[in-house]
């Protein structure tokens, strides 16, 4: 069931998948469909699955169908208000070498990963600010309707959101949390992260190649995320990017990421087997609680019934084949 998951959780239906895919289906029964049209809405992966079902060509009950009918209307109005929201705050937040802030994540690795036949679903825009402008960024979000959301400041980042439109953005001051990564605790290595931002395809100031993908590879297993829409965005940025491995381990060595790196190699691998040969995570990074963390996963979605919301934390974990410590964190707060 995991592998027919993750082989329906991705942007493309390649010809393995697929072929798994038409076999595995004809076994499942009522309830067993029902998981998975399930899990799908709540992994973000809706248009996908609903795109690689027609393809395949299979059956499915009414109202399940309804329901991921439902589920891919409300991704595409999401990232419609994504959109609409970047084409707004774009002339005065993120346009020109010297914005006050820059693109990353979701929709800046939609435009340069997924091109324009292929959609990658969204729910917010990222941006990062510079150093020194954050009253500057304040102010244009509150002039464009934009109102800091409640209860969602975190140490790095926090949410505003639009009340006419609901569109959200998630205002970052670092890439990644400096509190756990020290490289990027200075307000150099920060200047230093907009010294080598580059105008990406889209026009707008976006984080640099290298940068981008240490942060998404890093993110997948110290940012919390239960969606596989990221895990299939490093994948992505790692196929079409054309960065030699060495140069992201020698980012994060530089940022203290190093071990959360190859977390997140492995898990892309273990994603994307076509990509593990040239991602092999280097043994000695291995996490040595990662098999036990594995078994207890197992465990977990062995006890849990299928209606529970809690299995989906157990389903991305077991999609990983390599695990930080931070991911024994997730155990304790199920």
């Amino acid at each position: 069931m995991l592998a027919l998951l993750r082989a329906l959780c991705r942007p493309e239906l390649d010809p393995a998948s697929e072929a798994l895919c038409r076999q595995r289906w004809a076994a499942l029964d009522a309830r067993d469909v029902g998981w998975l049209i399930e899990s799908a809405l709540r992994l973000g992966a809706a248009p996908w699955v609903q795109a690689h079902l027609r393809t395949i060509d299979v059956a499915i009950p009414e109202a399940r169908r309804r329901a991921l009918e439902a589920g891919v209307t409300l991704a595409m109005a999401r990232s419609l208000g994504a959109e609409l929201a970047r084409r707004a705050l774009a002339p005065a937040l993120l346009a020109g070498l010297d914005a006050p802030a820059l693109l990353f994540k979701g929709e800046a690795v939609a435009a340069h990963a997924y091109g324009e036949d292929m959609f990658r679903p969204t729910t917010d825009v990222d941006v990062l600010v510079r150093p020194g402008e954050a009253a500057r960024v304040d102010r244009i979000l509150r002039e464009a309707g934009f109102r800091p959301l409640p209860d969602t400041s975190r140490h790095h980042a926090a949410t505003w959101g639009h009340e006419a439109t609901r569109a959200q953005v998630d205002v970052h001051a670092r890439p990644l949390d400096p509190r756990r990564f020290r490289g990027l605790s200075s307000p150099g290595a920060a200047l230093a992260i907009f010294e080598r931002a580059r105008l990406g395809t889209t026009g707008l100031l976006e984080l640099e190649l290298v940068d981008h993908m240490v942060t998404l590879l890093v993110h997948l297993l110290t940012g919390g995320y239960s969606d596989l829409r990221h895990v299939a965005d490093a994948a992505r940025m790692l196929s079409v990017g054309g960065v030699p491995v060495a140069a992201l381990r020698g980012r994060a060595e530089q940022w203290g990421a190093r071990r959360a790196l190859e977390g997140g190699i492995a898990t892309v691998s273990a994603f994307d087997p076509r990509l593990a040969p040239s991602l092999a995570p280097e043994p000695a990074w291995r996490h040595p609680l990662a098999g036990i963390t594995r078994a207890a996963a197992r465990e977990r979605l062995r006890l849990w019934p299928s209606e529970s919301p809690r299995w989906l934390e157990g389903i991305v974990l077991l999609a990983h084949l390599d695990r930080p410590l931070s991911w024994l964190k997730a155990f304790a707060r199920l």
